[in-house]
């Protein structure tokens, strides 16, 4: 495109090529925040689970020392 110099003479040529950019900048920018997200969503079900067996450790515990 730099060649032809069409980018440099037309406005909207250069509106459209940098909105294909940006758009692309944008999917890939997407895509890495659904994977961020997916992985805290794994993470916070991980410490959940974690934080309910605790919670059941201690509920034993506490049933056994009443007894």
């Amino acid at each position: 495109m730099t060649e032809t110099g069409l980018y440099d003479a037309d406005v909207e040529v250069q509106s459209l090529i940098d909105w294909i950019c940006v758009s692309e900048q944008i999917k890939e920018n997407n895509n890495i925040i659904r994977n961020l997200i997916g992985e805290y969503k794994k993470e916070r079900n991980n410490l959940y689970e974690k934080q309910n067996d605790l919670k059941g450790q201690k509920q034993k515990i506490e049933r056994a020392l009443e007894r």
